[in-house]
């Protein structure tokens, strides 16, 4: 190809690529391009899938969901099951509950025959197939990482075992989203949730706030909630392979359909904190020395055990990761206590005031690790 030959495929590539997002905007199905190909630019895959598969992000396109549409995904999903332990970074141990918590005894799972919500906790690179894998079922799984969706292999390995795909910053895709999972549930087939949203960068929470869609799929079309709980020692994947498996249990069904909202997520987050403790304490025990890695202190290291973390996510948006997750409106932030008087004008009588508001907000931002990486 001559030079001038591939400054008019350049071209072109970014008429295409200009006149696709103006057009998607103004149907209102992206924010904006970094929706299509997060901070990166588009791969070479992007041009082909997002021809193939735009219309996935139309809220009334309900194709894939027809029990004709499942019926054929769910050979690809037997396949998946079968040989998909060889795509995973690294390998997956699944855990007895019984050896994780000494002294206690279980009854076997046993997930209902009918269509269930499986919700997964979320923190790093290998958990979305590693769910798969444990649901042991076809499930289509809902999928919020549209850059990875159309410039990475992922996307038609997902297209082919069924996905839900939903560009979290849009309000009508979200919604539909939820009516897409209702009638995948209603035809047959079982669905995958991730409840928190974004992965858990937090060092200090072991689950992070639940959204309420998979208790509100549940409850309107009877399901029983299914909790698939992983725990890896070393998200950022730099430990060797055999030493870094990661470990995955499944907990009992949850019958909701007598609960309240907050009382099902509730429970959600108990099996979540519950099983990720227990493995964490048999699997991730670590001097201080291994934590803080050389850094001189445990914050820097964990800043930078994030960085490399988010380097093993495909294509990743750093708009919509760090503001995705989940806040309860009761709970009461440092900007809910310290804004009005950080912000008030300064005279003699409150600039101590106003300097102790100000640090105390600088303080809290510099160890808000969820909104930052």
């Amino acid at each position: 190809m001559t030079e001038i030959e591939k400054l008019r495929q350049l071209k072109e590539e970014l008429i295409f690529k200009r006149e696709l997002v103006e057009k998607l905007q103004k149907e209102a199905k992206i924010k904006n391009e970094k929706d299509l190909y997060g901070d990166d630019d588009p791969t070479i895959l992007f041009h082909i899938l997002i021809k193939k598969y735009e219309r996935l992000l139309n809220s009334d396109d309900f194709a894939d969901f027809t029990k004709e549409a499942i019926k054929k995904k769910s050979r690809v999903n037997k396949a998946v099951r079968k040989i998909g332990n060889l795509f995973l970074k690294t390998e997956q141990i699944f855990e007895k509950r019984e050896e994780l918590a000494i002294g206690k005894s279980f009854d076997p799972v046993v997930i209902p025959d009918e269509p269930v919500v499986f919700v997964a906790n979320h923190g790093f690179r290998d958990d979305i197939l590693g769910t798969i894998l444990a649901a042991g079922r076809h499930a289509y799984v809902m999928f919020g990482s549209v850059p990875q969706f159309y410039n990475t292999i992922d996307g038609p390995l997902l297209q082919s075992n069924g996905v839900i795909l939903v560009d979290r910053k849009v309000k009508e895709n979200r919604k539909s989203a939820v009516e897409k999972a209702k009638t995948v549930l209603k035809n047959g087939c079982s669905v995958i949730i991730f409840p928190e949203g974004v992965w858990n960068k937090s060092p200090n929470q072991l689950t992070l706030p639940l959204w309420r869609g998979a208790y509100v799929i549940a409850k309107e079309m009877g399901a029983k909630i299914v909790p698939i709980v992983h725990y890896i020692k070393d998200p950022t994947l730099t430990l060797p392979k055999k030493e870094n498996p990661f470990h995955t249990v499944i907990d009992n069904p949850i019958d909701i359909s007598n609960m309240e909202e907050s009382e099902a997520l509730q429970k959600i987050s108990d099996s979540f904190n519950t099983w990720c403790y227990l493995m964490m304490e048999k699997y991730g025990k670590s001097t201080r020395a291994e934590m803080v890695n050389g850094y001189g202190d445990s914050k820097t290291a964990w800043e930078e055990q994030l960085k490399l973390r988010v380097k093993t996510a495909d294509k990743y948006d750093i708009e919509i990761e760090t503001s995705a997750d989940f806040v309860p409106k009761k709970l009461v932030l440092p900007k809910d206590v310290f804004d009005a008087i950080a912000n008030l004008e300064i005279t003699p009588q409150n600039i101590k005031d106003i300097v102790a508001a100000k640090k105390i907000l600088e303080i809290s931002k510099d160890n808000d690790f969820q909104h930052k990486f």
